[in-house]
């Protein structure tokens, strides 16, 4: 949004009253927020919000080891570019680098018929005994034959081999059976029929061969028997590669027909679901690569999270299928994996990632132990894992442990200068505090989560402080009572959307940091002079030794950092952005000064915390000693300029504590606080609350329906006043007012509006062609551009294009006729030799 803080075309009255206002203007607007203007007209309207977007990875770089203590670690992660090419790679090599043969490609080659043949072998490799090789003097199998569809070739019980179709020879030599028949057979499987002896010499390993002239033989190879994978080729008398082996996990019972069809779903299933589970697996990993990338981090987690739980229950369905099929070996390893992965870690990162490094140091110790117990594979990559987050978890150990001990040192030093400063035992100073401090939370009524709101200017409710303050409740009661609470768009700002129109969703919450700074700009000055204002009452009425130390705004990389570290990017739970001190010499002057607060009809106390006195060392470990307030100041200008619901921060400090708090003491404290926001504890039960908010079923409440219902009709009821409010400031021309009065009205737009509202509102505007006539689009300067916009025009677009690309290179089409221009259709050809040249002759010209 461009601002235009000059106009050197006014009119004739106002250039006579402009040396007689200049005086009163700089009384109605400061210097500050002139300069405020003329700065931000050089910029784009959402700067500072595209800014906090990219400042993630400059907080992270800044003592990255806190942000393990985070809330979210696993977001801090995905913004590094480091961590997101790792799974990146990860992902690559799940779905492209195939140990044990399971990437994408390496689907069995199934369900045709295989080439007709005479001779088929089946030998036996290995025994479940441990004998193989020449020390097999025994097949391990009764008899073994071909499948045709349905049909057994030869059939079992075996009639007679010398009549019929199935007419063979069957020859035993050592560990080789060998079937010939006398005409060629096609099959699409095979059978066999288990040995009466003992489990222990049935065959674990075997090659089944066929051949149609004895002398290159075809070999079917079947890992672990899910299905033919692929056939390889040796000649007569040549060793077949132990890599060609097939396999039977599991010993069959004594005289049992085992079918093995090629094509049967059963059998193939396990081999799909080894593959599509580690395709799942890479495609959500490389679906959150790519939303860290867009700056999607919680839904990064998301596309993971849904990636692994698909292949977890693809890897349970399998399990489900060797349970009654294909005689497979049970993998009681992958079936804990799969519960692992659903229950403990990833999946439960999709409520709350605050315990992500826990969880995975859990589930890989899990892992670890079950995959060597079973001697399972993977357990080197559980091994890895785990080293790798117990060296994570060391050092977020480390790191807090030196800023506990920094900060229990400044603790200490408080400790001392409070004893000397501190009211006699017998004294009911503190006491009066503390009862003082009760009686303002009680009438605060403080929300779960302090957020901050845009409230606009109403008219009709000038000098009335209770109708604004009942309007903020409305929307903090609105804002808390919602469960799925979507972001703040262009649409549900009043000015752009009529009363009907509104939608109820809309929060009022500030969700750009362009109009948050706007608003703290705005407040600065406001709140100086108010606190300026009382603290001159209690100096004149209660000789108190207040004295107001004005702070500047908080810097914007500090709030960048606060609002990405604490608030996970949540612009509207930033309310210190501006904070004030007042500076006391007695306790006693404190209860006054905060008395007077809670007295005063324009200064609303949201929250106040009594820090003078040590309760909970724990708790007070990274503070200071003082009493810290949330306060809202509703006077006519932050009413005016829609700042009235703005919360700002005011510490009531002692001197001699604050002389004492040094810069390095601050820091201290604040990398306590970053790194203990969240402990063990608290950690699991959010982790908890999240999971019992999601499994349990909604209930509501008769009087619940009904407050929701009173509070929605509150603010559409004030909607339809701010409309009207909007209408009147955008109606306003800017030649009929001054220069202050226009300056205004700027710094009202910004408080008011998000940064990137003008722009958003036209995108808007030209999406609205979708819904305007033809003739509206087609008499115009730019019909194409306009067009485009229009969902027939690009519907015609599309079918052209595709009728054009079947014309051009379809079958029959313009390319094919191109290329096969100089060719011709015959039915026979014939080449006659006229003349031989002869040797040394040249070629002549004709």
């Amino acid at each position: 949004m461009t601002v235009l803080v000059g106009d050197d075309h006014e009119c004739v009255s106002q250039t006579q009253d402009h040396s007689s206002s200049r005086s009163t203007s700089a009384e109605d607007f400061p210097r500050v927020w002139l300069d405020y203007l003329v700065a931000s007209s050089h910029r784009e309207g959402n700067r500072l919000q595209l800014s906090l977007r990219a400042a993630r990875l400059t907080v992270f770089s800044h003592k990255r080891l806190e942000v393990l203590s985070s809330r979210h670690p696993f977001r801090w992660f995905l913004s590094v570019t480091i961590f997101r090419l790792a799974l990146a790679l990860i992902a690559l090599l799940l779905l492209f680098a195939p140990p044990q043969d399971t990437a994408i490609w390496s689907l069995a080659r199934v369900g045709q018929a295989q080439d007709a043949a005479r001779l088929f072998r089946f030998t036996a490799r290995k025994l479940r005994n441990g004998l193989s090789g020449s020390e097999i003097s025994f097949p391990g199998i009764e008899t073994f034959g071909l499948l045709r569809g349905s049909c057994l070739v030869p059939r079992y019980p075996a009639g007679d081999a010398s009549l019929g179709s199935d007419a063979h020879k069957r020859e035993v030599a050592g560990a080789a059976m060998t079937l010939t028949f006398d005409v060629p057979r096609s099959f699409d499987g095979w059978y066999f029929v288990t040995s009466n002896a003992s489990s222990e010499v049935s065959p674990v390993e075997f090659t089944l061969e066929s051949s149609d002239d004895g002398e290159r033989w075809w070999v079917y190879v079947m890992p672990s028997m899910m299905a033919l994978q692929r056939v390889s080729s040796v000649s007569s008398g040549q060793t077949v590669a132990a890599q060609d082996f097939s396999r039977i996990d599991t010993p069959p019972q004594p005289l049992q027909l085992v079918e093995m069809r090629w094509s049967s779903l059963a059998c193939l299933w396990p081999a799909y679901a080894k593959i599509l589970e580690r395709t799942l697996k890479g495609l959500g990993l490389l679906a959150a690569v790519v939303c860290g990338q867009l700056g999607r981090f919680r839904a990064s987690i998301q596309m993971l999270c849904l990636g692994f739980f698909l292949a977890a229950m693809l890897s349970i369905s399998e399990l489900v299928v060797l349970l009654r099929s294909c005689n497979l070996r049970m993998d009681y390893a992958n079936l804990i994996e799969a519960l692992t992965v659903v229950w403990i870690f990833p999946c439960p990162l999709i409520l709350h990632d605050c315990l992500a490094l826990e969880l995975g140091a859990v589930s890989s110790a899990i892992l670890l132990l079950v995959k060597a117990a079973l001697r399972s594979g993977g357990a080197y990559f559980h091994l890895f894992f785990l080293l790798f987050v117990l060296v994570l978890l060391a050092c977020r150990e480390r790191v807090r442990s030196v800023a506990r001990r920094a900060a229990a040192r400044h603790q200490s030093e408080l400790a001392k200068v409070w004893q000397d400063v501190a009211p006699p035992g017998d004294d009911s100073t503190l006491q009066d505090l503390d009862a003082l401090v009760v009686k303002c939370r009680k009438n605060s009524r403080k929300p779960a989560y302090l957020r901050q709101f845009r409230l606009s200017y109403l008219k009709g409710s000038d000098g009335n402080i209770g109708i604004e303050l009942d309007r903020i409740r409305s929307l903090e009661g609105f804002s808390a009572m919602k469960r799925n609470r979507s972001p703040s768009t262009h649409a549900s700002f009043g000015a752009f959307a009529s009363c009907a129109d509104m939608a109820l969703s809309d929060t009022k919450e500030i969700t750009c940091f362009d109009q948050l700074y706007a608003q703290g700009v705005a407040m600065q000055r406001i709140v100086v002079d108010k606190l300026s204002a009382i603290v001159e009452e209690l100096r004149a009425s209660c000789e108190s030794t207040a004295e107001l130390v004005e702070t500047p705004m908080k810097s914007i990389e500090a709030s960048y950092d606060k609002i990405l570290r604490k608030y996970d990017g949540a612009v509207t739970r930033l309310t210190d952005l501006v904070r004030q001190s007042i500076v006391f010499e007695r306790v006693q002057d404190i209860t006054a000064c905060l008395r007077a607060l809670h007295e005063d009809r324009e200064v609303v106390v949201v929250s106040v915390k009594n820090r003078l006195v040590v309760s909970n060392e724990v708790e007070s470990l990274g503070h200071v000693r003082d009493v810290r307030l949330k306060v809202r100041v509703v006077t006519e200008q932050s009413r005016f300029y829609g700042t009235s619901a703005f919360i700002c921060e005011l510490r009531l400090v002692l001197a001699s504590m604050q002389a004492v708090t040094t810069p390095a003491m601050l820091e201290d404290l604040k990398s306590y606080r970053r790194l203990h926001q969240v402990d063990l504890r608290g950690r699991i039960a959010l982790l908890w609350s999240r999971l019992k908010a999601r499994c349990s079923l909604p209930r509501p409440r008769r009087e619940h329906i009904s407050k929701l219902s009173k509070i929605c009709a509150e603010v559409l009821v004030d909607t339809a006043k701010e409309v009207g409010s909007f209408d009147s400031l955008y109606k306003s021309t800017a030649r009929c007012l001054s220069n202050t009065q226009r300056h205004k009205d700027l710094l009202r737009l910004r408080c008011l509006f998000a940064g990137d509202i003008l722009g958003t509102r036209l995108q808007e505007l030209r999406h609205a062609i979708k819904k305007t006539g033809v003739s509206s689009v087609l008499f115009t300067s730019i019909p194409c551009t306009l067009a485009l916009q229009k969902p027939v025009f690009t519907l015609l677009l599309l079918a052209g294009g595709a009728f054009y690309s079947y014309y051009a290179f379809g079958p029959g089409g313009t390319w094919q006729e191109v290329s096969s221009r100089h060719r011709f259709s015959v039915r026979a050809a014939r080449m006659k030799v006229l003349q031989r040249r002869g040797v040394g002759q040249q070629a002549a010209g004709e």
